[in-house]
């Protein structure tokens, strides 16, 4: 009995302290939940449907409709949505824009990093209108793990075509890190041709 104050003291020591939730934003919460892995499903359908043509940087036509980039950065339900995540991130609406014609509001999440596990969207920036299309998208994603550490962003947006949203651009960028090799850096681009 006598040891009973210091062993409360030890475990109270031990004791995790309290996590404060990031700030959110109400607005940016209701407009982040379009930006999902499925968000450009319809705009890549509509593509396949019309003769669009894609090119590379410096003029190099694609014999056929990028990938769409999105499922590999998001899924349908990302950590910043996901409600056992999502109190690892900031959200703010940032301001507003107009993007292929349309006026939107630019909204971001924000991985704050605690005691708890890590994410690998670490931050996302996204246009979006205010029925809840997203026209734009910077996702920076890091992970580390035994086999490999990754870092890649994308930036990609919408255009309109014959009164369409369909797919605009993709810029993505990966680097690579395996134990006992030299990191190794990817990237790829492509946008609508004009």
């Amino acid at each position: 009995m006598r040891y009973a104050f210091f062993l409360l003291l030890a475990l109270a020591a031990c004791a995790e302290a309290p996590v404060e939730s990031p700030p959110h934003d109400p607005e940016a919460d209701r407009l982040l939940a379009s930006v999902t892995g499925d968000a450009w499903d319809a705009a890549w359908t509509t593509a396949s449907a019309r003769p669009l043509v894609f090119e590379r940087p410096g003029g190099e036509t694609l014999d056929t409709l990028p990938p769409n980039p999105l499922p590999a950065f998001l899924s349908d339900e990302p950590p910043f949505l996901d409600a056992a995540a999502r109190e690892q991130y900031e959200t703010r609406v940032l301001g507003d824009t107009t993007l292929a014609g349309q006026p939107a509001t630019l909204v971001g999440a924000r991985f704050i990093a605690d005691s708890r596990r890590t994410q690998p969207i670490r931050s996302v920036r996204a246009a979006v209108t205010a029925s809840g299309t997203l026209l734009w998208i910077d996702v920076q994603r890091e992970s580390e793990s035994v086999l490999f550490d990754e870092d890649s962003r994308l930036r990609a947006g919408l255009a309109v075509a014959e009164g369409a949203f369909v797919p605009g651009f993709a810029e993505v960028s990966t680097r690579t890190d395996v134990p006992a090799s030299d990191a190794r850096d990817l990237s790829t681009s492509w946008s609508l041709a004009r």
